[in-house]
């Protein structure tokens, strides 16, 4: 794109007609690329609301163990999250899929939740 600025500015000495039409293409290459930047904004923007709150605030692994501290007290199960290797950044699409994965099955027991469950003898005998 610069280039093209370059040469179209050069060519300016060149004749009253050329020259004036260097111009509306200099003029209609900058508009292009005005709206071409806006619309990129957007984009991002729009991806950008996309991603979970969780993921705004924190890293995947804190948002991942926020997750599990969330599921554990609300349910009753222990969750725990354990990280193998080192940590790399990963691109915000990739990150959103798997704390979303990680979110079903931890969802599942906070919407049907269960009775607790006894172990002891009395609970399991019935009277005679």
């Amino acid at each position: 794109m610069a280039v093209a600025i370059g040469l179209a500015y050069r060519s300016l000495a060149r004749e009253p007609a050329e020259r004036e039409c260097l111009i509306t293409e200099l003029w209609a290459t900058r508009t292009q690329l005005a709206a071409a930047t806006q619309a990129l904004a957007e984009t991002r923007q729009f991806i950008d609301e996309l991603s979970p709150p969780a993921l705004r605030e924190a890293t995947l692994v804190e948002a991942l163990r926020r997750l599990a501290v969330q599921t554990g007290d609300s349910s009753c199960i222990p969750v725990g999250v354990t990280i193998a290797g080192s940590v790399e950044a990963l691109s915000t699409p990739v990150e959103t899929a798997l704390l979303r994965i990680a979110q079903g099955p931890c969802r599942t027991p906070c919407s049907t939740p269960t009775p607790p469950v006894s172990t002891s003898p009395s609970a399991c005998s019935t009277p005679r």
